[in-house]
């Protein structure tokens, strides 16, 4: 018998994968006789395997940004301990907000996440004093996982710039996160120095 995958394209545009096999009946003396084939629609399970390998090469990506993440929280935590024990339990506190914020990109259930949920789980590990030093914004919103994803990058950047040069960078310095919508549906996120 043999086979051979080939790619279709319906009338109405949509591709297909195909797999055809067939195989040949011979006689006793060895002679063909017929032809059994089957053809199989393979579209879903190709689909599947090129998912499987996006979500192999997004995992390697993640898993280098989560380690310079943890790098990043590592310094900020060790910038502001004056003893060992105080760097463990407050390292060990971001460690799990970053856990939080991860769950958020890769549960079950989710395909996004809410901004507000995002912008705390992003804000957390850098923020001493949460309640006093974070001031938060904007209606609710869920994201699409893109969306999660890009914002959740862009906050964190945002945040760890606050934390080395910006507000969060002095004792007394205070953030606030606005959110809105823009024309189009288009969302505007701003974080900045809270005014005094």
């Amino acid at each position: 018998g043999f086979g051979q995958e080939f790619r279709i394209v319906r009338p109405d545009g949509q591709v297909r994968w195909v797999l055809r096999r067939a195989q040949v009946i011979r006689s006793e003396d060895g002679q063909p006789v017929s032809m059994l084939g089957v053809a199989l629609d393979m579209t879903e399970r190709r689909d599947k395997e090129e998912h499987i390998t996006f979500l192999m090469r997004e995992l390697a990506h993640r898993s280098k940004n989560l380690v310079a993440v943890i790098q990043a929280i590592a310094h900020q935590t060790a910038r502001y301990s004056d003893e060992i024990s105080d760097f463990t339990e407050r390292f060990s506190a971001r460690l799990v907000s970053l856990a939080r914020t991860h769950d958020l990109l890769v549960g079950k259930e989710r395909n996004g996440a809410v901004l507000e949920d995002l912008v705390h789980t992003q804000t957390e590990p850098f923020v001493e004093g949460e309640g006093n030093r974070l001031a938060v914004k904007g209606p609710a919103i869920v994201l699409d996982e893109a969306a999660t994803q890009s914002l959740g990058l862009a906050l964190h950047e945002l945040a760890t710039n606050a934390a080395k040069y910006g507000a969060l960078s002095v004792p007394q310095g205070r953030v606030l996160v606005e959110w809105g919508m823009a024309g189009g549906g288009a969302v505007g996120v701003g974080l900045g120095d809270e005014p005094a």
